[in-house]
């Protein structure tokens, strides 16, 4: 089996930080996927240089992997802008503690996907914190899934406030009726796992 590739890896690690748990995520995604290097990078809960370096390297394809959203920033207000720029750019990040962003693959739609959902559930729970999830669950990493098209996350806003049909919607994505159902079925799944995760345990900053 042809193994699927991304480029290099940067593990940006808090210095409360397990780096263990970074070191899961990395072997779920290294049983599917060839990588070229992997960068390593530790400092200070409330520094942020190391954070903007990686950014700034990053090149398209590149995985950035943190423990937890509260590593993008010391308020709700940082991590959602950090967020975005990974959704924008785009650049996939991977999170230990929201195991929807590692467990469908790693590619930059799913992966702007879900990190919309995520950050729409920051800003809904503001004040919370996510909760871990186990090491031992198996991971579904590289199973074979259709990939949400790149304007998956605008369309779908679009259609949710009944913006666009959902003719309109299969027009501008390309997708098939069926492809496109199964497709908002699993999405609206990924944003109630992520809310789940949200709000059972605190999220605290360190302001």
């Amino acid at each position: 089996m042809t193994m699927r590739k991304v480029g290099n890896i940067y593990l940006y690690v808090k210095q409360d930080d397990r780096i263990e748990e970074l070191q899961y995520v990395l072997q779920n995604i290294s049983a599917f996927y060839k990588h070229n290097e992997i960068y390593i990078s530790r400092e200070p809960r409330r520094s942020f240089g190391e954070l903007e370096k990686i950014k700034e390297t990053m090149q398209e394809n590149d995985v950035c992997i943190i423990t937890n959203p509260a590593s993008l920033g010391l308020n709700e207000t940082e991590v959602v802008t950090q967020l975005d720029w990974f959704i924008q750019k785009p650049r996939i990040l991977l999170i230990y503690d929201f195991k929807t962003t590692y467990q469908w693959g790693v590619s930059e739609p799913l992966n702007q996907a879900i990190l919309q959902t995520i950050q729409e559930s920051v800003l809904r729970q503001a004040g919370k914190r996510v909760i871990k999830m186990p090491e031992n669950r198996k991971s579904n990493a590289g199973r074979s899934r259709v990939e949400f098209p790149k304007n998956w996350a605008e369309l779908y806003e679009q259609w949710e406030t009944k913006k666009i049909t959902s003719k309109e919607f299969l027009e501008k994505s390309g997708l098939k009726r069926a492809t496109f159902y199964n497709l908002i079925t699993e999405y609206r799944q990924m944003k109630k796992e992520n809310e789940k995760q949200i709000k059972e345990n605190n999220w605290h900053y360190t302001n």
